[in-house]
């Protein structure tokens, strides 16, 4: 069971979650009135399993799982998998339970008490919760996509309102109604043009005058009042450098920074990571200039305030690996230990924390060269998430190779392991494949290179241009330092570079 989605969806769990499940199990109501006691035995003991390290798998077997919840029953397989099966479905429904929480504001209440009301036909109650929502609508003052969304929505339930009671005054809030829109329309695609902008700024995808199009369609609400709601403007700011890297985005960037600052107070912490991140690739981008590193480093230092982090600690593990790569690529070892300890246990992903912590810890380790603490703490790790697993092939054979054990063999079987699973993945870009596979191509020449009792220096110098000539290439920069301190080894009528 240690791969199935029923494991993997518990894994994702918090300890809070957990707490709620159980509750959520043992309740009639939520459990249509069906007695689910036989789930949650099967829950407690994938939480149990998955507790004691290593994924679980020790403890996931179907047979164990079996005997643990039918300790007098001969082992009937299509019973557990049933067992699963209902196990999974109320689990979904306890996710959407929990997802639609994040709703449970009052403006959102209120107008699904109004609609109730309205469906009912009770227009004295509809008067009540409509006179609360201008209340509360009236007090709105977050820059949150839900409370925009919900204005809306609660501007649209009035006019309905409005429109049942009085026939001749159908029109009554819809202009309420359409400007709330109007805002959560023009929130929700700037939302989505940043992101786009920003994907585009990493791989390019979009062609020039697409660019243009969009910022045209953009600037035609520039004489709406939504256009000019701060959370409009600082997504506008951002749109202008993140599709240029001339001086002049440097100055827009700048103004971001201000207005951001601004108006961190009221922007919700979605709103103040997301911009936050946008600000951080345009850094990571200007790495070499000292003014972008030290903003980087501030961003870093952000994320891991208490007013940053979720209410569970959480941190993805995908930023968890760029935040540790940009420190370490820095030098601010202090800073990137820091990290680490701040996000122990909870990193999020398909697989356990404690994989992503130790490849980290081991990512550290390399690059304070502490080779063989690296290689202890890799060489126990597996990734099927597609994300670190490739990372961590390459940063096995770097160990590999710092080690020294010059075991030419063990290296060549490691890099042909890593050919033949790229060849077979289907899930990365080809461009990610494509760096990868010329890795491991120059690698296999390196290594080969190094093998040989009399070493042909000149080889070696072209291999090293080869690299130095070719951007689309994982690890270019180590393997021209490992190329280049060779070199200097080098008798001395070999050409250097």
């Amino acid at each position: 069971m240690v791969n199935s989605e029923l494991v993997a969806t518990l894994r994702t769990f918090s300890k809070q979650e957990k707490h709620s499940l159980e509750l959520f199990l043992h309740s009639p109501y939520c459990t249509d009135g069906k007695d689910a006691s036989k789930e949650w035995l099967l829950v407690k003991q994938l939480f149990k399993a998955l507790a004691s390290g290593n994924d679980g798998a020790s403890g996931l077997t179907k047979k164990m799982l079996y005997a643990g919840i039918f300790p007098k029953r001969d082992y009937v397989p299509q019973t557990i998998n049933n067992l699963a099966t209902s196990t999974l479905k109320y689990i979904r429904k306890f996710i959407v339970a929990q997802m639609d929480q994040s709703l449970d504001r009052p403006v959102h209440n209120h107008t699904q008490i109004l609609r109730f009301f309205q469906e009912k036909g009770d227009f004295d109650l509809c008067d009540k919760y409509q006179q609360r929502l201008e209340r509360e609508s009236a007090q709105i003052n977050s820059h949150d996509l839900i409370a925009f969304m919900q204005n809306w929505q609660a501007e649209e339930a009035k006019s309905d309102f409005w429109g049942m009671k009085t026939e001749q005054k159908g029109d009554f809030n819809l202009q309420g109604s359409l400007a709330a829109f109007d805002q959560f329309y023009l929130i929700k695609r700037l939302e989505m043009l940043t992101a786009i902008f920003n994907q585009n700024s990493l791989s390019p995808i979009l062609q020039e005058q697409e660019v243009a199009e969009y910022i045209r369609e953009l600037d035609c609400w520039a004489t709406k009042p939504a256009y000019k709601h701060p959370l409009v403007q600082i997504s506008r700011k951002a749109l202008v450098f993140l599709q240029s890297d001339t001086a002049g985005a440097e100055q827009v960037f700048e103004e971001f920074r201000t207005m951001l600052q601004d108006q961190e107070a009221s922007l919700s912490l979605y709103y103040l990571k997301r911009f936050e991140s946008l600000a951080y690739n345009f850094c990571a981008r200007r790495f070499r200039e000292k003014p972008y590193r030290e903003i980087l480093f501030d961003l870093l230092r952000r994320r891991i305030r208490p007013d940053r982090l979720n209410k569970e600690g959480t941190i993805q593990h995908i930023e968890m690996l760029s935040m540790i790569k940009t420190g370490v690529l820095g030098k601010e070892f202090e800073l990137v230990q820091t990290l680490l300890d701040t996000f122990k246990n909870k990193i999020k992903g398909p697989q356990s924390s404690a994989l992503y912590e130790d490849f980290c810890q081991a990512f550290v380790y390399f690059y304070t060269g502490r080779f063989q603490e690296a290689h202890h703490l890799i060489m126990h790790l597996n990734f099927h998430d597609t994300s670190y697993k490739y990372m961590h092939k390459l940063l096995e054979i770097k160990i590999l190779f710092e080690t020294g054990e010059n075991d030419f063999d063990l290296i060549e079987s490691k890099l042909m392991a890593f050919r033949v699973a790229l060849a077979r993945e289907r899930n990365i870009a080809r461009e990610k494949i494509l760096f990868q596979r010329n890795f491991v191509n120059t690698m296999l020449h390196f290594n080969n290179w190094w093998r040989q009792p009399y070493k042909d220096w000149e080889q070696l110098e072209t291999m090293y241009q080869e690299v130095v000539d070719n951007p689309m290439i994982s690890e270019r920069i180590w393997l021209i330092q490992k190329m280049k301190e060779l070199l200097n080894t080098a008798p001395s009528d070999t050409p250097k570079d």
